[in-house]
């Protein structure tokens, strides 16, 4: 089973984009406790309407 990453903080605007979200799980270095897994890793961008309460958009992206 890989491992799947997830920033769920706030601070990105709820305008954002997928890309938004998954260059902040880079900028964070959120990966880096999980190098040393052997499994694959899975970044995981969403961008929710927060009026909604529903995921506008995803992306999951697989990490080398």
């Amino acid at each position: 089973m890989p491992v799947y990453l997830n920033d769920s903080d706030d601070d990105i605007d709820s305008a954002a984009t997928v890309e938004d979200a998954l260059a902040q799980i880079d900028k964070k270095n959120l990966l880096i406790p999980y190098w040393s897994d052997p499994r694959r890793k899975v970044k995981v961008g969403v961008v929710v309407d927060p009026e909604a309460r529903t995921i506008k958009e995803w992306k999951a992206v697989s990490v080398e």
